[in-house]
Formats: structure tokens, sequence, C-alpha cells
């Protein structure tokens, strides 16, 4: 019998037993000693942290072996990956452009579920990494409106960092729904709604909109909803399939047929 049903057996003050309970529960936490850090700095100065985000994939230790290679990252034999275990791993690099290079190349995909990439820092929050940063195009706003402040201002209420030009954007919590659409307001009073499209987005969840997950595993819904949202997910897979068909059909001349197919 464990020390807590032993706690809970003995009778006696349940207050006094719950303090007991406090205090077998605190003796439990390890207590980290202070570090170094910057040691730590100097040692982790060419690394990258990352995170799987979808753990129903191929493994960490698969990922690590393929991801430095030729028409990936192509940095083989300049970098080096670790394991960290509970889905985080590390690359040590050589060079530092060689970690340049490879940051730019995000949003990073494995097996086409995107991953957490980030420089390492002196983080212990269990969700570092937890930035994905995406091009993200923006509809839906009249021309006369396409201007710095405009896209700024969207950005911005879908909490959002924007860098230099309104349209890099750096989603903040990776562990949160997509923002696929917003209603805004026009200065006259109208209203109007933007639809977002994230640039390198491969499978995702199309009910909850989370990238840890697709539709099928989805435990944000109950099964009714599920199943309803998993009948709309096939039927635009099988309209945009049909779609592409008749693109490639229509040739390099048919551009008039492919407008018409993708409406």
């Amino acid at each position: 019998m464990s020390s807590q049903s032993n706690l809970i057996h003995q009778g006696g003050n349940p207050s006094s037993a719950r303090r007991n309970l406090d205090l077998a529960a605190e003796d439990e936490i390890i207590r980290i000693p202070a570090c170094d850090l910057s040691e730590a700095s100097e040692r982790f100065k060419r690394t990258l942290i990352g995170r799987v985000l979808h753990r129903g994939g191929r493994s960490v230790e698969a990922m690590i072996a393929l991801l430095p290679r030729a028409r990936i990252w192509n940095v083989e034999g300049r970098a080096r990956g670790v394991n960290l275990g509970n889905g985080w791993f590390r690359f040590d690099f050589d060079k530092e452009e060689d970690l340049v290079m490879v940051l730019n190349k995000r949003p990073c995909h494995f097996n086409h579920w995107i991953f957490a990439l980030e420089r390492w820092e002196p983080s212990t929050s269990e969700n570092f990494p937890n930035t994905i940063p995406f091009w993200i195009k923006i509809t839906g706003v009249p021309v006369h409106f396409w201007n710095d402040y405009t896209f700024n201002s969207i950005a911005k209420a879908l909490d959002k960092k924007v860098d230099i030009d309104a349209k890099n954007a750096r989603i903040q919590d990776a562990d949160q729904p997509l923002k696929m659409e917003a209603e805004v307001e026009f200065p006259n009073g109208d209203f109007g709604k933007v639809y977002m499209t994230y640039a390198g987005l491969n499978r995702h969840c199309y009910g909850c909109k989370r990238i840890s997950h697709d539709i099928y595993s989805c435990l944000d819904l109950a099964q009714e909803e599920r199943e309803k949202k998993i009948k709309e997910f096939r039927e635009l897979n099988a309209s945009a399939s049909q779609a592409h068909t008749y693109q490639a059909l229509a040739g390099p001349g048919g551009g008039r047929l492919q407008g018409q197919c993708t409406k």
C-alpha cells in the first residue's frame, strides 16, 4: 500500500492528513542547483533546440538522422543531432552560417508534420521552443487598404509578431489553434472578413486548427462533431483533387479551364 493510501486509511484529523500529503508531495520535488549561464552560453552558441509537436509520426532518432542530409538541411558532417527525450532534440553546428541557413528554412517539416525550432536560450519552459515562423497571405482586404498600417493592425490583433513588411509573422504559441479568419471594421463603419493562408502549412487539424494532430485524432471535438468535420474534410480533399486533375489535363495552354475548375 502506498504512503498516500496509508495516510488516508489511518483515520484521524482529515486536515492533518492533508498537510501530511502536501509535505510528502513537497519532499518529492528535486531542486536543481544554479549553473554558470555564461559557460552554457559559450557551449551552446551554435545550437538549435527543436521540439516535435506531433508525437504520432516517425521517431526523433530517424528525424535526427535525416535532417542534415542534402536536399533537406544540407549540413551533413557539419552538424550533430542529439535526442534530448520527450520530443526535444538539439543540433550543434560547426559554422554560424549553417545555423542561420537552417533557421531561414523554417517552417521545418518531417513526414509533413511541422516541428518548432529555435536558437538555444536558457529557457526552463516545458513548451520551449514554441514559435513557428510563417509567411501569411491575408485576403479580403480592399486594395486601397493594402498598406503596412493595415497589415500591422491585423497582425497585432491576431497576436502575431510582424517583421519588416507586415507579411512575415511569427506565431507566439505553436500549441494554440491557428487563426484562419477574422472580422474587421473599416473606417466608414462597414464590417468584413479577412482570411489567412499559412505558407508551408501541411498537416494540421481541420477541426480545432492545431498543428499537433489531425482531425482523425482530435480530442477537442465530441464524436458527433468530429465525424461531421471528417466528412467535410474528405469532401474538401476530393474537390481539391478533382480540381488538380482538371488543371493537369488543361496543360500549359489551359489557363481558362484552370480558372473555371478552381473556383
